[in-house]
């Protein structure tokens, strides 16, 4: 097989003492059955419990590259990190810890491959018991804001089960957040850019262990993100409705002024020199955005 047929497989792994070493010998015995169809790369982002001794016993086997960070620098850091060295064009990325289907890795692969696809992501669409109820709501809001922004309905922004072009993927490297946030900001990256983006439905479990996310601070990342990505992309889904919100709550302050005199001047001058502000900063971001294209 040429390396056009074959993948990486990255697994970033941080603090998963309890399920690491039952889930490297599955994926072991499926690179095997599958006549080492893909290379494994392994990424120990700097855990503190015992998965470094663990992944130790791995050390020797030649069918799986291990590299350890001398500290946790974060999921997208260590996703970054293995594929600087991986050797194949298609990126497969997944986790270890009980969530995700990688049973059907390879069939992934394969339906990526035959419709040449620039991305094909597990679409966690199910929301099963995995998702704790907690993080639902957030989820919600957080697609919505996505989908409007892109013009397009996501399935599911964030799932870390997927696979992608090596070579678009660099095109947008310098955007990629070292944070869980990586995997949103590579999903608007190219639906953004109208790539080839497909899902296919799969299950989500109940993670092994303990979830290393933070439902406050990462919803609030996560929101920061969609809007710096796609200020990037498509500035104008932003700075518009901004400019016509302004624009309509100053001339509702003016009309009411108007009627009943001698309140909300100064407010109103405001409200509508922002929008004015807001129209020609998004008109300026289009401009910069299609001249650098």
């Amino acid at each position: 097989m040429n390396s056009i047929s074959k993948f990486s497989l990255i697994l970033p792994i941080y603090n998963e003492e309890k399920i690491i070493e039952k889930s490297i010998d599955q994926i072991l015995k499926l690179q095997s059955d599958n006549n080492y169809l893909f290379e494994i790369i392994i990424v120990n982002d700097g855990s503190s419990d015992t998965t470094h001794e663990i992944l130790k016993k791995f050390k020797q086997n030649d069918n799986l590259k291990i590299i350890d960070h001398s500290k946790n620098y974060g999921y997208g850091r260590a996703l970054k990190t293995a594929i600087s060295k991986s050797t194949y064009d298609n990126i497969f990325i997944t986790d270890i810890d009980g969530t995700y289907p990688n049973d059907r890795i390879v069939e992934f692969f394969f339906e990526f491959s035959s419709n040449n696809f620039d991305m094909l992501v597990g679409s966690r669409s199910l929301m099963n018991s995995g998702i704790p109820l907690i993080r639902k709501p957030p989820k919600y809001l957080i697609n919505k804001l996505a989908n409007y922004l892109v013009q397009y309905k996501i399935p599911d922004l964030n799932s870390g089960f997927r696979i992608f072009k090596k070579t678009l993927y660099k095109k947008y490297q310098n955007l990629l957040p070292d944070g869980f946030s990586f995997t949103s900001t590579i999903t608007l990256a190219f639906l953004s850019e109208f790539k080839k983006v497909e899902y296919k439905s799969i299950n989500y479990e109940k993670r092994v262990g303990k979830s290393k996310i933070h439902p406050i601070k990462d919803t609030f990342n996560f929101v920061i993100l969609i809007l710096r990505v796609i200020i990037y992309f498509n500035p104008l889904r932003i700075f518009i409705p901004l400019s016509l919100a302004t624009f309509l709550i100053g001339i509702i302050l003016l009309i009411y002024r108007i009627m009943e005199g001698g309140q909300f001047l100064a407010t109103t001058i405001i409200l509508l020199f922002f929008s004015m502000n807001f129209l020609f900063i998004g008109l300026l971001a289009e401009l910069i955005n299609k001249r650098k294209r």
